[in-house]
């Protein structure tokens, strides 16, 4: 073990805030690599005990990652990879913390090149291959309070950095330069990509899913059974972005009450459909069955909640990127005060290239909201009133051909 560390001085609140929780860990031990790897002289030595001991170090894969990494000959032990066959890979793996056992796409793209990085060539060629249509979907598992741009734009530039995909690691990297400066972590982990070996080129799927986590994707589409206060999926098409849906409890500010929760498979996964249970994240012993039938006319989402009370108010919604929404014969433009209230079956996108829909007509809310980083950069909030008395309904999205 590491008994020649030296100790190290009591921490401040801010380290005991980040020693926290798997994430805050894993983002102090990666700053101190970065350091380790700009350093003249061998840091190990100097590397704080609460931050290399810390039981996190063992449980979050980014985190035994970057320990492997820091100290290769000086632990008597070195954790194994947990690993789906389908490459996909949960961040926590122990027992510390269940929220954050679901990854974030930023942190797989990261874990990938910290792999291959540690010659776990297999894993990483895996998990990239699992993750490389999900980085279309930005904002699927993460919550608003976590969603972060500059953190998926530079983990999706150094990947595709690596994949030699020029054209999206530019993109990427200006968008992520656009938002101040980067985190030293992401520099020092770009100039370790020319050691790598060579990426096996392999054409991007059109389709995937995978029962492990509940995901079933496309493109334009992902969705999910697994969550925590985090979305059921995303969908793009014609300019037009959900970037999350799902079941939100009242008041509509409180985002804490948005979401589903838990590790669900997917009782039926196909080319064409997903259907499977659910938990919402704020209320638990209310359960939701989601039924996804996607064609190129149009996606088609049943949704039946199991457990909904008339004590909380409830509401299926959508978080729409788009520059202006209408109801009816009323237009709305995002980033404005006006809202809608009243009674509809549909809301349309940009003068109708797309629309959200459902059977017959419910309470609705539209909110223009500020885009930028709140919210999921999203410009508009929808919600559809859900009762206990009438608590199945059928959503339809819909694009201009």
């Amino acid at each position: 073990m590491l008994s020649s560390l030296t100790k190290e001085e009591p921490l401040d609140g801010m380290d005991w805030l980040l020693l926290a929780s798997p994430r805050g860990h894993y983002r102090r031990l990666r700053s101190f690599w970065a350091l380790s790897r700009s350093a003249v002289e061998d840091l190990s030595l100097s590397a704080p005990v609460s931050l290399i001991h810390h039981p996190f170090a063992r449980t979050f894969q980014p985190s035994a990652a970057l320990i492997r990494l820091l100290f290769p000959k000086r632990f008597d032990y070195q954790e194994p990879l947990s690993q789906f066959p389908s490459g996909a890979v949960l961040a926590e793996t122990g027992l510390y913390a269940a929220k954050d056992r679901l990854p974030l796409l930023p942190e797989l793209g990261q874990l990938a090149l910290l792999w291959m990085l540690a010659g776990e060539i297999v894993a990483a060629n895996r998990l990239i291959k699992w993750l490389l249509l999900l980085l279309e979907h930005p904002t699927l598992w993460v919550s608003e309070e976590e969603y972060d741009p500059q953190e998926f734009d530079c983990s999706a530039a150094l990947l595709y950095t690596y994949l030699g995909n020029n054209e999206k690691a530019s993109f990427h990297k200006e968008k992520s330069l656009a938002r101040g400066p980067i985190d030293p972590f992401f520099t020092m982990l770009e100039r370790e990509i020319p050691s790598f070996p060579p990426w096996q080129e392999e054409s991007l799927l059109s389709f995937f899913s995978d029962p492990s986590l509940g995901v079933w994707a496309h493109s334009s589409l992902a969705l999910t059974l697994s969550g925590h206060g985090t979305s059921l999926g995303t969908f793009r098409n014609h300019g037009v972005e959900v970037r999350a849906f799902g079941p939100q409890f009242y008041p509509l500010t409180n985002l804490q009450l948005f979401g589903v929760r838990g590790l669900y498979q997917a009782q039926h996964l196909s080319e064409s459909q997903m259907c499977g249970w659910t938990r919402c994240h704020a209320q638990p012993e209310v359960w939701l069955e989601v039924n996804v039938l996607s064609s190129a006319l149009e996606t088609h989402l049943a949704a039946q909640w199991l457990g909904l009370s008339s004590e909380r108010k409830a509401a299926f919604v959508f978080y729409v990127k788009a520059d202006s929404a209408r109801v009816a014969d009323e237009l709305f433009r995002s980033k404005s005060l006006q809202r809608y209230k009243g009674s509809s079956d549909a809301v349309s996108f940009n003068e109708g290239a797309f629309t959200i829909s459902c059977l017959k007509k419910r309470s609705l809310q539209l909110i223009p909201l500020a885009g930028e980083d709140c919210f999921w950069g999203a410009d508009f909030l929808v919600a559809f009133d859900i009762s206990p008395f009438d608590s199945i309904e059928s959503f339809f999205f819909q694009s201009r051909l």
